[in-house]
């Protein structure tokens, strides 16, 4: 398979507009052609799926034909669905994006810099062909503005019993203070092999982000009366900073069927995960002299370095049935040995390492349960969480629980500038807990869904409003998303309300945010083209603003407060066979609400209203 989209984005401009009107124009020309040069009976909608596996052998499947467009052209990725503890208000200042909440992932000792991880793949995101024809995937975006794309490309094939794949984005943004500009490349590629009693995977991975740090603009007037149209000549408080996160990561492993019991298989085997990663900021002198001094060690600016090396070797047993998708228990144990480099000094570390995952299904009920136990520095870190869900008939009940003791990350323990550290501390361990529950009732015309969860924290490092590490002591969240989904006929309404309430808001998130969708989805030339046509529209209550502070790639708390406010986005997609077009507007309020100030980050004011023109074409072999 083929796949090559082509984007364009741009203002709203009259020859936009013309040339907007001339492809949909062509599009419904050619369209009812092929009406014409038919017979009377309607051509079949085509349903094509992929079957996928990862290189754990878990199935998962791609409808490229997927009906419900909603003003997308590419599908879904797995990073989109990585984290699930987001709050709805987003990183880069939009409520289409999430900001997770400070919840350790594991129980390894974390660097601590979290501004790239929306863009991170895991190993197991990586997928391979597991039965149909090569699949390649190829997708260009291109803008008028220079040095403003994204390709992303996705090669795999299959040899018998050898799989292989290759999955290459890079993307290359400019913006005005929100996306800033970035350079990033993810690459991704891996074999696995399966004969016999013999399973082993190779995989590779370099995640490379690159990025300007301007700080947001310095003068407050937006704030009272923005005019979006020279904004861009306002001054920044960097001119030059640049932050650079390198990652390399690769993992080797090999199993044997020892055991074979009915339905049900045992393996033993062993593996190796290595990785390093290196993270440097640099930054002439701000333009503002109060800019948080605490990092004005030097008149000249700042350099920062850091690299962690990490090296895993572990033995593996596996116990799984044949299919390894209604019951698989893994376990994982070694020696993790790591090493973080910063300026002239250098901190290594073992620790002891037990992981286990645990998973379960059946026709009434699923059970996931993974455990992470690391012992280091005379101490004792875990991370613990399962999930239990019940469905019948529609109804699906869900119970969710995590808990973990993990260690601060290491930018709160000490961080060198210049070759001076500008803390050096030992703040205490800390310790989450979640609970949650979701009920849902999913059928063909209606889609309902309760979702309930409350977090505790205790010593929760952050940086304050001076941009210093500081802990908080017993904090809890509750967070409540009620969603509807309706479809009438034609129309379709999907609503989605967010309740998020903290004792200690230092992420600045809104406590009310809401995302609503009306739209019409039919079919036109004897259902030869499938289209959606509708709007968006997200809107947000009065919250404590956050700022974006470059030197630790973290949000710090301002003491500011921001307006409520909302977007308007209108779209339009069609598919005709495989062919996808999509027209989507973005922050299209402002053409009428331009005097209303429109910020998700502090000093990080939205983007201009934008069109964004998109085309897919899928080719099967």
């Amino acid at each position: 398979m083929f796949c090559l989209p082509l984007v364009f984005k741009n203002t709203i401009q009259q020859p936009s507009l013309v040339i907007l009107l001339w492809c949909l124009m062509s599009i419904q020309v050619w369209a009812q052609s092929e009406e014409g040069g038919r017979s009377e009976h309607s051509h079949p909608v085509v349903n094509d799926t992929i079957q996928y596996s990862n290189y754990q052998y878990k199935s998962m499947v791609d409808n490229v034909t997927d009906t419900m467009l909603n003003g997308n052209f590419n599908h879904i990725d797995a990073v989109e669905k990585k984290w699930p503890y987001e709050s709805q208000l987003g990183y880069s200042g939009s409520p289409r994006n999430g900001v997770y909440t400070t919840l350790p992932r594991d129980a390894s000792w974390s660097l601590g810099f979290n501004a790239f991880d929306v863009y991170r793949k895991n190993f197991s995101d990586l997928l391979f062909i597991q039965e149909g024809l090569p699949i390649t995937k190829a997708t260009y975006v291109q803008t008028p503005q220079v040095n403003q794309s994204i390709f992303n490309g996705f090669f795999a094939r299959k040899f018998n019993n050898l799989s292989f794949s290759i999955d290459h984005q890079r993307y290359n943004f400019t913006g005005d203070y929100d996306n800033q500009q970035s350079y990033n490349t993810i690459f991704h590629t891996g074999a696995i092999y399966r004969e016999g009693k013999w399973s082993a995977h190779f995989l590779f991975a370099s995640e490379v982000f690159q990025q300007s740090n301007n700080g947001g603009i310095i003068t407050d007037s937006l704030y009272a009366s923005p005019d979006y149209s020279n904004r861009i000549s306002i001054t920044t408080v960097l001119e030059d900073g640049r932050t650079r996160d390198d990652t390399k990561k690769g993992s080797l492993g090999l199993l044997y069927n020892a055991l074979s019991i009915d339905n049900y298989i045992g393996s033993i085997g062993g593996g190796i995960d290595i990785s390093q990663r290196v993270v440097t900021m640099s930054s002439g002198p701000p333009n503002d002299s109060t800019y948080y001094l605490a990092y004005q060690e030097d008149d000249t600016g700042i350099n920062s370095f850091i690299e962690k090396n990490s090296f895993f070797p572990h033995a593996i047993i596996e116990l799984s049935d044949t299919s390894k998708s209604r019951f698989t228990l893994e376990s994982k144990t070694g020696i993790g040995i790591h090493q973080v480099q910063y300026g002239e000094r250098t901190d290594p570390w073992q620790a002891f390492v037990q992981k286990a995952k645990l998973n379960f299904n059946s026709n009434y009920f699923t059970l996931l349960s993974n455990l992470d136990l690391q012992i280091f520095n005379d101490n004792l870190y875990f991370t613990i969480d399962g999930e239990l869900a019940g469905h019948w008939k529609g109804f699906e009940v869900r119970g969710f629980g995590q808990i973990n003791r993990t260690i601060s990350p290491w930018i709160f323990h000490r961080y060198d500038i210049s070759g001076q550290l500008i803390w050096d501390g030992q703040p205490q361990s800390q310790f989450s807990q979640i609970l949650g529950g979701q009920i849902s009732y999913h059928r063909p015309n209606l889609k309902a869904d309760l979702r309930v969860e409350q977090i505790f924290q205790d010593n929760l490092p952050y940086f304050n409003t001076q941009g210093l590490p500081d802990q908080l002591n017993n904090q809890i969240s509750i967070i409540a998303s009620p969603s509807l989904s309706v479809k009438l006929g034609l129309f379709h309404l999907k609503n989605k309300i967010s309740y998020q309430h903290f004792d200690n808001n230092i992420l600045g998130i809104p406590e009310l945010s809401g995302r609503h969708e009306i739209f019409i989805e039919d079919h036109w030339f004897k259902r030869n083209m499938h289209i959606n046509l509708g709007f968006i529209a997200y809107w947000k209550t009065q919250h404590d603003a956050s700022y974006y502070l470059p030197y630790v790639q973290s949000f710090i708390p301002t003491g500011e407060t921001l307006p409520s406010d909302y977007r308007i986005d209108p779209f339009f997609a069609f598919r005709v066979k495989t062919f996808k077009l999509f027209v989507r507007g973005e922050n299209m309020q402002l053409l009428w609400d331009g005097d209303t100030p429109t910020y998700d980050i502090y000093h990080y004011p939205l983007l201009d209203p934008t069109i964004r023109l998109g085309i897919e074409w899928i080719f099967r072999d």
